[in-house]
C-alpha cells in the first residue's frame, strides 16, 4: 500500500492511499491473452492532423483509479494475500473479519475488482472502456497496419 499526506498551509488535509498488487506471483499460464491493445504513434499523429486540418476541438480524459473501475469475471477467481499491517487495518475497519485471520496473522481476499499490479489488469480496463463506448454507438476501427 502506498500512502501519501496532503498538506495545506502547513496543516494534514488528508490521506490518499493506493493499494498495488505484486502480480508477479500470478501464473501467467492462467491469463493466456492479459496484454491491452495499444494505440499506434502513426495513428494519434493522424488523427491530430485531421483534427487541425478540419479545425476541430480535441480534449483528453484522465480516468482516476481505472483499474479499479475494471471488474474481474466471474469466471477468474484471484485472491489476495494481505501482510499483518494490512490485516490489522481491515480488522479495525471490519471487525467481524477476525474469525477470518489467519494463525500467522494474515488474511486472504478475494478480489471483485481489478488493482495496480494484477496482470490482467490493463485487458480487463481495456474490455470495460471498450464496451462502454460500443454501447454508446461508438465503433471499433481497425488500422490498417501500414508502417
Amino acid at each position: 500500500m502506498f500512502l501519501n499526506k496532503k498538506f495545506e498551509d502547513g496543516k494534514f488535509v488528508k490521506m490518499k492511499a493506493r493499494l498495488v498488487v505484486d502480480g508477479r506471483m500470478q501464473d501467467h499460464m492462467v491469463y493466456p491473452d492479459y496484454s491491452s491493445p495499444t494505440v499506434k504513434m502513426k495513428s494519434v499523429m493522424t488523427c491530430l492532423k485531421l483534427a487541425a486540418t478540419k479545425r476541430r476541438d480535441l480534449t483528453k480524459v484522465d480516468i482516476r483509479g481505472t483499474y479499479l473501475c475494471a471488474s474481474i469475471n466471474k469466471s477468474d477467481e484471484v485472491y489476495m494475500m494481505l501482510d499483518r499491517s494490512m490485516t490489522t487495518m481491515c480488522n479495525d475497519w471490519m471487525p467481524d473479519m477476525k474469525e477470518d485471520i489467519r494463525e500467522d496473522g494474515k488474511l486472504i481476499v478475494k478480489l471483485d475488482k481489478a488493482l495496480y499490479g494484477l496482470i490482467q489488469s490493463a485487458r480487463l480496463w481495456y474490455n470495460e472502456l471498450s464496451g462502454f463506448s460500443l454501447s454508446r454507438g461508438f465503433k471499433n476501427t481497425r488500422w490498417m497496419n501500414v508502417y
